[in-house]
């Protein structure tokens, strides 16, 4: 519902990281939210147990989010249940927020201990890839925050990998 709190919406998925309401410049909702888990078993289960689900009457639509970071959202599907891919040469995570003066080295070094297969780095956000999907669950679960460089990172599922 329009008057949802990024609180409230966080409350309504059982296993969130975090949630945000969308709000424009005025300070009002914007009509959706994001939420953020730290598993893809985590996800999957909210995907499938938010599919039919209604707020204050309204009905909820539940979507993977594909956009890039700051980019608008897409017009969201029609209910329509989605699955989530895995990686068919391993298992990719995004690293967002990242400093421009962090490096692949710098990257591939701060998950060291998550045992990674390569990085990449783009300006600003870098992809991290691992050999099996527990190594990246446990990443994004420890690194959600994190301080690369002076910057906190936002750490989540690569979805276009």
């Amino acid at each position: 519902a329009w008057s949802t709190t990024s609180s409230e919406l966080k409350g309504l998925f059982a296993g969130a990281t975090d949630a945000e309401v969308a709000v424009g410049r005025d300070g009002r909702s914007r009509g959706y939210g994001l939420v953020g888990y730290s598993s893809v078993a985590a996800l999957k289960a909210a995907l499938e147990a938010n599919a039919d689900r209604e707020i204050d009457g309204r009905a909820l639509i539940v979507r993977l989010d594909r956009q890039r970071d700051g980019a608008p959202p897409a017009k969201p599907a029609r209910r329509a249940k989605r699955e989530v891919e895995d990686n068919a040469s391993g298992f990719s995570v995004f690293v967002g927020n990242l400093s421009f003066d962090t490096d692949k080295d710098g990257l591939y070094a701060a998950f060291a201990k998550f045992a990674p297969e390569s990085a990449d780095i783009g300006r600003g956000w870098g992809t991290v890839k691992f050999k099996s999907t527990a190594s990246a669950d446990k990443a994004i679960a420890e690194m959600q925050g994190k301080e690369i460089d002076g910057r906190a990172v936002r750490v989540r599922l690569d979805l276009k990998a």
